[in-house]
């Protein structure tokens, strides 16, 4: 999507300034931001305010019109956690956006969010984050940098931090876009190793599975998105290792060494 945004002297000064190299920058994973519940329990991370309106609204009845006394309390954490989203918004300081100036691919940057979750560009105020959901962000930049500059087309991306660990080159957690797809954030952590088992990879948050090792591989297979997938930030592609696979004629020959071994000791003792 372009939007009208900052003229020339934006470009070259604020890309310069940002010089930061683009690419899937590895990162301590973070803590749930919203109520101790992770991210992706509060709506996908590219939800509209209405949609995420509608999920709180939705958890609180369920929350107040019975079942056990462990789905009442998961889903008033889950209203707590969308109402504290659309309060505060998606954006903490040290959360990473990419800004790309269309028709040159040298007007690439990698944008920070400061102190005070603002984003600085030269020689305009910075622009505050807060309140502002990661759907919104794109606008919310066109309109508050269009208010000084004019006639550059721009296009902002938030990224959001995501686990890949388990059988990988460089396991780890990634900043990464979601519009980003499972065998993405794969190859963004170098690959499967000689020791992976992709059919068996699941997606975790927290102490849980949230996608099985079926989901995986058909998520796999249709390319679908981490929004898509409603998987946000900290959620993690846990990549499993192969099984060392022996067969029963083996097992056996194993077990028969192992007890002519103990019976010959045993005869040793009783000479």
């Amino acid at each position: 999507m372009r939007t009208s945004a900052p003229s020339g002297g934006f470009r070259a000064a604020a890309l310069a300034s940002h010089c930061l190299t683009l690419g899937l920058l590895a990162v301590a994973a973070p803590m749930a931001r919203s109520q101790g519940v992770p991210a992706g329990d509060a709506g996908r991370p590219n939800a509209s305010r209405a949609e995420l309106t509608t999920l709180a609204t939705q958890a609180e009845a369920a929350a107040s019109t019975g079942g056990t006394p462990e789905m009442q309390a998961t889903k008033q954490r889950e209203a707590a956690a969308i109402r504290w989203r659309l309060a505060h918004g998606d954006f903490e300081v040290g959360d990473r956006i990419v800004l790309v100036v269309p028709g040159d691919s040298a007007r690439t940057d990698t944008l920070t969010v400061a102190p005070g979750r603002t984003v600085n560009f030269p020689k305009i105020p910075p622009i505050t984050l807060d309140t502002i959901l990661r759907s919104e962000l794109h606008a919310h930049l066109a309109q508050n940098i269009g208010r000084f500059l004019k006639d550059t087309l721009f296009q902002a991306t938030p990224l959001i931090r995501f686990g890949v660990l388990g059988e990988v080159a460089r396991p780890g957690y990634y900043h990464i876009s979601t519009d980003a797809s499972i065998s993405d954030a794969l190859m963004a952590a170098g690959g499967p190793t000689s020791r992976a088992d992709l059919p068996r990879s699941i997606v975790r948050r927290g102490s849980r599975d949230v996608m099985s090792k079926r989901a995986v591989r058909d998520a796999m297979a249709a390319g679908s998105t981490l929004d898509q997938l409603g998987l946000g930030a900290s959620d993690e592609l846990v990549v499993a290792e192969k099984r060392e696979r022996r067969d029963k004629w083996t097992v056996a020959a194993q077990i028969a060494a192992v007890t002519t071994g103990v019976l010959i000791g045993l005869n040793s003792l009783h000479r």
